[in-house]
């Protein structure tokens, strides 16, 4: 009885094998897409910025 309790363990553990690969998968691509995401934002926010002084360097000074 507890060999075949130890058995069916044991299949289970194999079936679920699978599912927690597919959900480290999915973990670490998240985990990347959360990194570009971040990327992304840094990227406009600088290009705002940028623009910004840019246009508040022709207003305020345009001789230089």
């Amino acid at each position: 009885s507890s060999s075949r309790t130890v058995q069916e363990t044991n299949e289970e553990f194999k079936a679920m094998t699978g599912t927690i690969h597919l959900g480290r998968k999915l973990i670490l691509k998240y985990n990347r897409r959360e990194l570009t995401d971040k990327l992304l934002i840094f990227l406009a926010l600088a290009l705002f910025l940028a623009t910004v002084l840019y246009i508040l360097k022709k207003r305020l000074f345009p001789f230089i």
